[in-house]
């Protein structure tokens, strides 16, 4: 996912990261072009049919290998969609992270 591929590799680090329904992409390579760790928050649907759920644990994995803060959340009996409850907690992981 974007958020993910991008946010790690800014020389200014993001107040934190939210990536929903997505996968980390180029994982091999993040090890060394890695330049910031914000922490991140992953939102996943269970019965996502385009990205399987699998990607949230794939990408929850390599993140806490590099030492990065990251917290899950996967919505049951939800597709590719973004629910209300991760909607929720995403505002909420950003407004903690910008201190609001």
């Amino acid at each position: 996912m974007m958020a993910l591929h991008v946010g790690l590799r800014r020389p200014k680090a993001a107040a934190c990261l939210v990536g929903y329904s997505g996968m980390l992409t180029g994982a091999p390579q993040l090890q060394h072009a890695l330049v910031s760790k914000p922490p991140v928050l992953l939102v996943h649907g269970a019965q996502d049919p385009v990205v399987p759920v699998a990607a949230l644990h794939d990408a929850e994995r390599v993140l806490k290998h590099l030492d990065i803060e990251v917290r899950t959340h996967i919505s049951q009996n939800t597709g590719h969609i973004v629910d209300p409850a991760g909607l929720r907690l995403g505002g909420e992981f950003v407004a903690r992270a910008l201190g609001l």
